[in-house]
């Protein structure tokens, strides 16, 4: 019986510890005299990638090459 009520209780914290790390900072919000300022807007971000590869390297025709390929594919998307 114990044992069901500290599982219930643990998973019950798990929920709120997830809940409050999920969540977002609460924004002050602008007082009387406070102008809001305008959004810039932001730089797009700059990529770099890197792969470590197995003993095979790139051209083992296997999953280095598959995850080659994927980086290749996000460089030209992005």
């Amino acid at each position: 019986m114990t044992k069901k009520i500290l599982c219930l209780l643990l998973a019950f914290v798990m929920i709120l510890a997830m809940f409050a790390g999920c969540s977002k900072p609460a924004e002050p919000a602008p007082g009387p005299g406070e102008e809001e300022e305008t959004p810039v807007e932001p730089e797009a971000p700059k990529y770099s990638f890197g792969m470590v590869t197995d003993v095979g390297g790139i051209g083992d025709k296997s999953f280095n090459d598959s995850a080659w390929a994927g980086i290749e594919k996000a460089g030209k998307e992005l």
